[in-house]
């Protein structure tokens, strides 16, 4: 018993390399995903963009991503006048977040911009 290597060995153990991806919600890569947030309807739209802005504003989402969805002419599509000035009006209030090109596009040329008035009106008063 005491020649036999196999004896004293250690016991055996499965050990995995692989990292494993967490499990994400609206929270993750769907929050960026242009096509979901286009589908929204306008008062969810609203919730996603204060969700998103606040998720900018701590770093976790990249300001250039929300750029490309806030930007689109369809962001803009089927809002009710209501909403889109509470959409323009919070891009307005974050709009630090943003580059400088990124912000003057935004206030002048941004379709949210040109059909609600929300984001040239607080610009100008700041």
């Amino acid at each position: 018993r005491d020649a036999n290597p196999m004896y004293k060995r250690l016991p055996a153990e499965v050990v995995s390399r692989r990292r494993h991806q967490e499990a994400t919600g609206i929270d993750g890569e769907d929050l960026i995903n242009r096509k979901a947030v286009f589908v929204l309807k306008p008062e969810q739209r609203l919730k996603w963009l204060t969700k998103a802005l606040r998720q900018t504003e701590d770093g976790r989402m990249r300001p250039s991503d929300l750029f490309n969805v806030v930007s689109s002419s369809r962001f803009a599509d089927n809002l009710p006048p209501k909403v889109g000035k509470k959409i323009g009006h919070a891009l307005c209030e974050q709009l630090s977040l943003f580059t400088g090109k990124q912000q003057r596009f935004l206030a002048e040329q941004a379709e949210i911009n040109t059909r609600f008035g929300g984001v040239a009106n607080g610009s100008k008063a700041t």
